[in-house]
């Protein structure tokens, strides 16, 4: 990105002095002057899962230079990309899109995959190996939704509540900032939920979010609530700046510890392997 803003900034700079009758002649070619290079690709990240109906949906961050996507999926774990083993790897070829609807997935079977990018030259980077795991493989029809799911707005958070169903195991909430029907492949989910509440802790607070709710059941899941939907409340005091902020280092590992700060209800880490940390160069940890 910095590199771009030079390049508009210089670009800029030679119209203005060719308007003065100076600056480089007509057939001078910038990029002879300033090489532009390709950004080099990059792995996934972000990647995700969520699961309904005996399907696993999983998808990522679109990586820039990439031109399609490579799964490698396995019952076993140390998938070798290069050279990998066809009797136990399910291999998903060009994907175009940044997710997949993975189904004939065996429930409360480990998964393990690899996520890879491709540009247009071959060059292939994938991600670390990561872990899948089915819990709910059916949809109990017969069975009804939990009652009375509400949604309410606190400071920076939202109280979901709903009726305790018997026979419920635990509950799975499916929540979107941007899908108002919350279809359940595509919402993110929050799983194994006790209690017959939650409070959601919003990541912008600014924003509307829609919830729909199933509960996990002996005979299956049940069909999703209607969706409810909530903006958060705002912040009414400023929280104050974490102070005593250290990190300490041991055993491949590094612990952060800080005062607890007035007003915090929670806190985000901003990590970079930049010194000067930027908006534009870092990892956010919720």
């Amino acid at each position: 990105m910095k590199n771009s803003i030079n390049y508009a900034a210089l670009v800029v700079l030679l119209a203005l002095l060719s308007a003065c009758g100076g600056g480089l002649e007509s057939t001078d070619n910038i990029n002879n002057a300033i090489p532009i290079q390709k950004p080099d690709l990059k792995a996934p990240d972000d990647i995700r899962y969520t699961e309904y109906d005996g399907k696993i949906q999983l998808s990522w961050a679109s990586v820039k230079g990439a031109t399609h996507y490579k799964l490698f999926l396995s019952t076993s774990s140390g998938i070798d990309t290069q050279n990998p083993d066809l009797e136990t790897t399910r291999i998903v070829d060009s994907i175009l899109k940044t997710e997949i609807v993975l189904s004939d997935i065996e429930k409360n079977t480990p998964y393990y995959a690899v996520l890879s990018s491709i540009n247009n030259e071959g060059e292939i980077v994938s991600s670390p190996e990561f872990k899948l795991v089915l819990t709910v493989d059916s949809i109990a029809i017969s069975l009804v939704p939990p009652d009375n799911f509400t949604a309410s707005a606190e400071e920076a958070v939202i109280k979901l509540s709903w009726d305790p169903l018997p026979e419920a195991i635990n509950y799975i909430l499916y929540y979107s900032e941007s899908d108002a029907s919350v279809s359940p492949l595509e919402a993110r989910q929050i799983q194994e939920i006790a209690s017959s509440s939650f409070t959601f802790n919003a990541e912008n607070i600014e924003s509307e979010y829609y919830f729909r709710l199933s509960a996990v059941t002996p005979a299956g899941q049940t069909p999703l609530t209607n969706v409810v939907s909530e903006t958060p409340g705002g912040i009414t005091d400023t929280p104050a700046v974490p102070e005593n902020f250290s990190a300490s280092s041991g055993d491949a590992l590094v612990a952060l510890k800080w005062s607890k700060a007035k007003n915090a209800s929670r806190y985000n880490v901003y990590l970079s392997k930049d010194p000067l940390l930027s908006t534009s160069n870092y990892d956010q940890l919720n």
